[in-house]
């Protein structure tokens, strides 16, 4: 249970000042830095950078599926995976299966 503090609890003069709420609990509060002088300032996080990719250019590849294949697609959606690569890795499996020559490095073909 939580705790309440009544009339006859609390001393008549002594008041604990009361902590401002979080605008959104689910962000924390500003890191409060300590200025030469003594004084506290919020001061705003830094930005969040994000890296940026390093694969190779990829190009829209768009078809019919059966809606069997697009189910099992879905589920390796839902468990995490990345469904360009996984596409990407099954069709090359397929195309290497069926000797179809790789491009060179270039990604021109032979």
């Amino acid at each position: 249970q939580a705790a309440r503090v009544t009339a006859d609890e609390t001393p008549v003069n002594e008041t604990a000042p009361a902590a401002p709420e979080p605008q959104n609990p689910g962000i924390p509060p500003a890191p409060v830095v300590a200025s030469p002088g003594g004084e506290q300032k919020t001061q705003p996080a830094e930005p969040v950078r994000l890296k940026a990719r390093q694969r190779k250019v990829k190009s829209p590849f768009a078809t019919q599926l059966h809606a069997g294949t697009l189910a099992r697609l879905e589920w390796i959606k839902a468990h995490g995976y990345v469904i360009t690569d996984t596409v990407d890795e099954a069709i090359n499996r397929y195309l290497d299966d069926a000797g179809i020559p790789k491009p060179d490095r270039n990604d021109r073909m032979p």
